[in-house]
């Protein structure tokens, strides 16, 4: 089986060769890829681009940036095709010896190859990284991430998902978040809380489609079950969101890009109002 990690980086490139650098040491299978997704504006980055490239496993991808930030962690899917895609950000390595032959076993796990692989919690809500199965992708029409969010809110997404159609498998792989300098363009959370609360059908959908697919080995009972209990998600997602009514963000300019990102978010509600 192949795996292949999409790493995303603006702005850092020492921190990132560092992360780079401790996780490939852990590497213990050849199939293993790490697709470092570069934005084609950030130029510190491209310029150590081809020493990058010069590291075992690494595959370097520089195009113009994206709007989403989703769309930018999903093009590990054309770049580097795999059985499963992990995520990875320039400030936090895998530490543990082996973590690719860990990550597989536990998506070894899932009988029909859909799901969704956790590693340990990064607080009480979510994973520090999630690895998703090909499959998965596919069902999620062949995308990690939604293109909606300009941050944070995107795995967010899919672990609701995941949790929705009952398929996390835990693998016991350590991640370092000690560098962490904080989130890049986080620009008001409490309307991107509110964005994520009225997609919550579109969410649903997609697992109720996934559920209900003919290749979904579960028993009609623990289908159905499923199914019954996604309101329960989405009642702990909207008290997640909550939490972000008064937070003050970080960037308070707000540029093309993230008005682009904006009107289309409000468009988006408008249509499922």
């Amino acid at each position: 089986m192949s795996l292949s990690i999409s790493l995303v980086t603006r702005g850092r490139p020492a921190l990132l060769r560092k992360t780079l650098e401790r996780t490939i040491a852990g590497i213990r299978m050849p199939d293993t890829r790490i697709v470092v997704a570069v934005d084609a504006d950030d130029w510190a980055t491209v310029a150590v681009a081809d020493e990058l490239r010069a590291m075992p496993h690494v595959l370097v991808d520089v195009r113009e940036r994206e709007d989403y930030f989703g769309d930018k962690w999903n093009r590990v899917l054309g770049v580097a095709p795999a059985d499963l895609y992990g995520m990875l950000t320039d400030y936090g390595p895998y530490t543990s010896a082996g973590w690719d032959e860990k990550l597989h076993e536990a998506a070894a796990a899932f009988p029909d190859g859909i799901g969704v692989v956790y590693d340990w919690l990064a607080n009480l809500s979510f994973p520090c990284t999630m690895t998703v199965t090909r499959r998965m992708t596919e069902l999620m029409g062949n995308r990690i991430f939604p293109a909606v969010f300009p941050y944070w809110f995107v795995d967010h997404w899919l672990t609701d998902i995941a949790q929705m159609i009952g398929r996390v498998s835990f693998a016991d792989v350590t991640f370092d978040r000690s560098a962490r300098p904080g989130t890049q363009d986080q620009r008001e959370p409490g309307f991107w809380g509110e964005v994520y609360n009225g997609l919550y059908m579109e969410r649903m959908q997609t697992a109720a489609s996934i559920i209900q697919s003919d290749e979904f080995q579960e028993p009609a009972w623990r289908k159905a079950l499923l199914l019954r209990n996604f309101p329960l998600i989405e009642q702990r997602s909207r008290m997640l969101n909550g939490m972000l009514t008064n937070m003050e963000g970080t960037e308070k300019n707000f540029d093309e890009r993230y008005l682009r990102i904006r009107a289309a978010a409000v468009a988006k509600l408008e249509k499922v109002a």
